[in-house]
């Protein structure tokens, strides 16, 4: 009878269509097999992302640096071109990375980053991360400077050397007084900034506690560390910080903790004298000096972290981390010259010293002023340094 009946016709299946020829009773018994085509989604664009989203670094010590890795995916089917990452500045640096170029469909690569500290604090910044027709992507990156903290003073009988670690602004000089034997008190500082013992009838003894120095008569060169000529920084504005134990001194007698001498040039220095009663504070400029001859600037014998900080012709003197006195300063700046622990450079002549009566634990100086945060830090823990900015 010929193909009465039969015709074709589309039926839309879920996965595409298939093309069925002819009764419709037939396409559902299958007795004759249908011709389809299946439909195939298109390839998702590629999609980056970061692992993980947040970067953060904690009390990494200032003038040293750590590393963490982070990642980046493509969850898309198609290849990321182009991919580049950027947003870091010092002190985070984006150290190494595989990630450039092109990333595959489902692929990944690593970064990492380093934090490296200048200064006590938490800063932060943002990475991101892009490619060629997509949205960027970001990561949050943040650190937190420490100042540089020793659990413990390094042995008695160490002999200290320079150490690259601390090449850092600011530390001019770090005499920790422990070496126990030899003529030269080495800094950490990594600049040939050395003390030399200079042996007089009673020269500086190494102890466990640092140096002990004893009291020399006017005209008498007793011992003292001092620098080499020309070795203080010209500058107008710096910082000593000193442990000292002070003895007993007889009435009207001086003894100098720290001074800054040149030949024609302002002289400056810490020290007190005795009255018979008790012990003052003296904060010296100029050849002749000038005492602060008042009771409330008393220093009895003890231990003290004593710090000098000079802006300027301004002067500021903390005891243990307390401001304990502030004054002008007569002289201008800027104080060059030898640096000497444990005696005064009185005159021209160069035969008057005053000697110190007592020992040094260590000697810190910085060639700017430090802010009082800073001073009360190192008084509270001597073995953290604060840092240069």
């Amino acid at each position: 009878m010929g193909t009465l009946g039969r015709f074709v016709y589309l039926a839309a299946l879920t996965l595409g269509l298939c093309l069925f020829e002819g009764a419709p009773e037939e396409a559902q018994a299958a007795t004759v097999p249908p011709v389809c085509w299946t439909a195939t989604a298109p390839p998702t664009p590629p999609a980056l992302a970061y692992s993980p989203t947040t970067l953060a670094f904690s009390n990494v010590s200032t003038g040293k640096s750590q590393n963490l890795t982070i990642t980046i995916s493509n969850s898309g089917q198609t290849a990321a071109t182009g991919v580049t990452q950027g947003g870091l500045t010092p002190p985070f640096t984006l150290l190494s990375t595989t990630c450039s170029g092109t990333l595959a469909a489902g692929g990944s690569c690593t970064s990492t980053v380093a934090f490296a500290p200048t200064v006590p604090g938490t800063t932060g910044e943002i990475l991101t991360a892009s490619a060629s027709g997509i949205a960027s992507v970001s990561a949050a990156v943040s650190g937190t400077g420490a100042l540089r903290d020793w659990t413990t003073k390094p042995p008695f009988g160490t002999a200290l050397r320079t150490d690259g670690d601390w090449s850092v602004a600011g530390l001019f000089g770090c005499w920790l007084l422990n070496e126990g034997t030899g003529a030269i008190a080495h800094s950490l500082v990594p600049n040939g900034d050395l003390q030399f013992l200079d042996a007089g009838s009673t020269a500086p003894v190494w102890v466990p506690a640092g140096m002990a120095f004893s009291h020399g008569v006017s005209g008498t060169v007793y011992g003292h560390l001092s620098s080499p000529a020309g070795f203080f920084p010209n500058n107008s504005a710096f910082t000593v910080v000193q442990n000292v134990t002070v003895q007993p001194l007889a009435p009207y007698e001086d003894m100098e903790f720290w001074s800054v001498y040149g030949s024609g040039l302002p002289a400056i220095g810490l020290g007190v004298s005795g009255d018979g009663g008790g012990n003052y504070y003296r904060m010296r400029w100029g050849w002749n000096g000038t005492e602060t001859n008042s009771a409330a600037y008393r220093l009895p014998p003890g231990n003290y972290t004593l710090a000098t900080v000079v802006s300027g012709t301004s002067v500021s003197i903390y005891r243990n981390g307390a401001l304990f006195y502030a004054s002008t300063l007569g002289a201008p700046p800027p104080y060059k010259g030898t640096f000497s622990i444990g005696s005064y450079h009185r005159d021209s002549s160069n035969t008057t010293y005053y000697g110190l009566n007592g020992s040094v634990g260590f000697t810190l100086l910085y060639n700017r002023a430090l802010s009082p945060a800073e001073v009360a830090a190192i008084s509270a823990n001597p073995w953290k340094v604060a840092q240069p900015y």
